[in-house]
């Protein structure tokens, strides 16, 4: 049975309910849309569910299929329970389905398709904002095995839903948008970029895994309307979760640049505008430029970027909405190259 093991090179598979569609452009994110579904290779498919989760879908014509992937969330449960978990196969026999635990804060999951089974998907349930690491794929399916690392490796030299990049990869963009190619080209660095969406940043375990996470040494992160919908207006806590961000980063990368970047305009933000009412992000907007106002003075590797100085018109652009059509894209990536440029000729 052939095997391909990533040990260099890491894929990391990141639930965040979106979806990904192909088109003559490429690879691009977009938003739920059940009826994108029909343009997804049929290789290896992310489908997204209605409810907060995704699920990592492997269909195959082969006999034999064994994946391993880990989990790296740290909020994942001492007891080593996947009760979070589930396996689909429909009516197909499964063979093995079984959590390893091997240290805090991970498991090994191992699952293997039973073999001479009729061809199928096989779908594996994952909750919002869980970390997942494909370690292994073994098939007697050579073709399928191609197709599918085929398929990854197109994902990764697109940054989307996959993060890619060996152990010394030194940048990490949070969350990650179409801009991040032409980053990493730009000031020649190697991305790992990770996109959980929603407010899963203020999670402090999630950013405790973050600050513990030693393959990084540039770190940049945009919020959009979805990250910030919890707070429902109370910029205060807001102000202080943003702090606490920044200052759990610190602990861990005391003099690594860390980039952060004001909301751009959304969609409601547009709206807004267009009824002449108040922007929904300005008062995140503001809190954010009074953080910055307090550590800038005495954190010289903290850099802001206005996202609405670089995007300008209210059109309903944020990262999710960033197109290829040569606009918002480059002038994003312009501009976040640049201050990476600069931390990185200050570092030598």
């Amino acid at each position: 049975m052939e095997k391909h093991s990533f040990v260099k090179e890491d894929f990391y598979l990141i639930t965040n309910a979106d979806e990904i569609i192909r088109d003559r452009d490429g690879i691009v994110p977009c938003r739920l849309r059940s009826a994108a579904f029909s343009s997804l290779p049929k290789d290896l498919a992310v489908r997204a569910k209605e409810a907060n989760g995704m699920e990592l879908c492997f269909e195959t014509n082969a006999r034999t299929l064994a994946v391993t992937l880990e989990v790296l969330n740290p909020a994942v449960r001492d007891d080593g329970s996947l009760s979070f978990m589930e396996l689909s196969a429909g009516d197909l026999t499964v063979c093995g389905f079984h959590p390893v635990y091997f240290r805090k804060g991970m498991q090994r999951i191992v699952f293997t398709i039973a073999p001479h089974a009729q061809e199928g998907v096989y779908r594996l349930s994952l909750p919002h904002g869980m970390v997942i690491r494909l370690v292994t794929i073994e098939t007697d399916d050579s073709a399928y095995l191609k197709k599918s690392l085929d398929y990854m490796m197109d994902l990764s030299a697109k940054p989307v839903w996959i993060a890619y990049g060996p152990p010394e990869a030194v940048s990490m963009t949070m969350p990650s948008a179409s801009w991040t190619k032409l980053v990493s080209h730009a000031v020649d660095i190697l991305p790992v970029t990770m996109d959980f969406g929603g407010a899963v940043i203020f999670d402090e375990q999630f950013t405790q895994y973050l600050a513990a996470r030693a393959d990084w040494s540039l770190f940049s992160f945009l919020l959009d309307e979805a990250a910030v919908a919890s707070y429902a207006g109370d910029t205060k806590r807001f102000h202080a979760d943003y702090t606490r961000i920044i200052g759990t980063l610190r602990k861990t990368h005391p003099d690594h640049p860390i980039l952060c970047i004001s909301p751009l305009w959304s969609s409601s933000d547009a709206a807004a505008a267009v009824r002449g009412d108040a922007a929904p992000l300005a008062p995140y907007r503001d809190a954010i430029r009074n953080v910055m106002k307090n550590r800038l003075l005495e954190d010289h590797n903290l850099y802001f970027l206005e996202g609405t100085t670089v995007i300008e018109h209210n059109h309903g652009l944020c990262d999710d909405y960033l197109t290829l059509n040569g606009y918002g894209h480059v002038r994003m990536a312009n501009a976040v190259s640049a201050v990476f440029k600069e931390a990185m000729k200050k570092k030598k």
